[in-house]
Formats: structure tokens, C-alpha cells, sequence
């Protein structure tokens, strides 16, 4: 089961909000710090992944959970994301940051980043764009550029990658991927 890019969007400032603020943090939503809204907001999203976790498990226990995540933990975290969190208590298996930055040496600080916060490299594989955006919209990615940031993401030991979005998957890019980067059968790691 997959977590497509959760998070909280916006502050929520409902009367069901205000009340249940005031409870924990002694003080109205509106005098919240940063922190106190990043903690707010971690406790809400980890709620649901936490839930639906024991809930899919208890149905299917060998069921593989993820979660499409920031590529900046800390914009991640403010959204209510704590994806090492979730992956130390055992409620993913998977994290998975949109890394779609354009510069490899971006994709690379970001998910050295994942490294350093999660017990076990294992346990991400990086989302990378096929897309590029222009003056007149979306594209498909060069096909060096996503070899390159493929490549880059091996060499740091990062065993998957996921690729978005399916719809720029050309001829030029599939070619790179079958006879380039994957010429030997895949079987998923974490199987």
C-alpha cells in the first residue's frame, strides 16, 4: 500500500482545531511556534499512517507499506512528515522522496539527507521526474539527465528508484532503461 505524498496542505484553524490545541498545548492555535505546528501536524499524519498500517497488516501481514515523501525533509516535516519515524516504528517499509530536482548533485544532497535519518538504507528508494517543466509546460527529461541521476543513485547505495511520471516515458528513455541501466531481469529487494 502506498502513501501517495501525504501531508497536511494547510493549517487548519476549525473550532474542532482550536479545541484540541488548546487541550494539548495549553495556548490558542494562533500563538502556535513553528515547532509547535510541525508537532501538531506530525501527530495528525502519523495518526493515519500508524492506522492504516496495523489496520492493512492485520488483513495482510506480509502487505509492503510506503510513502511519497518531500524531498526536503524539513518542508516535509512542516507538512507533518516524519518518514524515518514512521519507518523505525515498522508502519512503512518504503520512503520514497519526489526528488525531481533538475541538478543530480540536488537529488544527491537530498537523499544523503534520507541516508543519515533512516536506520536502514533499505528502506528508500528515490523518486525521480521523467518530466521537465518549460515556458510551455511539462516534457520528457533528457535521457541523460535521468541516467545520470539513476546512476548517482546507485553509487550511493540506494537500491531503488521510482520513476514519475508515466505519461513522459518515451522511446529514447525506455531504450536507456532496458539496455543501459536494467539489462538484467528485476526482482524487487524487498521481496
Amino acid at each position: 500500500l502506498h502513501h501517495d505524498y501525504i501531508r497536511v496542505m494547510k493549517d487548519c484553524y476549525c473550532d474542532d482545531c482550536r479545541a484540541e490545541f488548546q487541550t494539548q498545548f495549553g495556548k490558542s492555535l494562533t500563538e502556535a511556534t513553528s515547532d509547535e505546528w510541525q508537532t501538531w501536524h506530525q501527530q495528525a499524519v502519523g495518526d493515519i499512517v500508524r492506522r492504516v498500517a496495523e489496520g492493512a497488516r492485520q488483513v495482510r501481514p506480509e502487505a509492503i507499506m510506503s510513502a511519497a515523501v518531500f524531498s526536503s525533509m524539513a518542508r516535509g516535516g512542516r507538512q507533518g512528515q516524519d518518514s524515518p519515524g514512521w519507518a523505525r516504528e515498522g508502519w512503512v517499509d518504503l520512503v520514497i522522496p519526489m526528488d525531481y530536482a533538475m541538478q543530480t548533485l540536488s537529488v544527491r544532497a537530498h537523499e544523503r539527507e534520507f541516508l543519515t535519518a533512516l536506520d536502514d538504507d533499505d528502506q528508500l528508494v528515490t523518486g525521480l521526474a521523467l518530466h521537465q517543466k518549460g515556458s510551455d509546460g511539462a516534457s520528457a527529461r533528457p535521457p541523460e539527465l535521468v541516467k545520470e541521476q539513476i546512476e548517482q543513485v546507485r553509487r550511493m547505495g540506494i537500491r531503488g528508484y521510482c520513476l514519475f511520471v508515466g505519461g513522459f516515458l518515451n522511446d529514447e528513455i525506455i531504450a536507456v532503461l532496458r539496455d543501459d541501466l536494467n539489462a538484467e531481469p528485476a526482482v524487487p529487494y524487498f521481496r
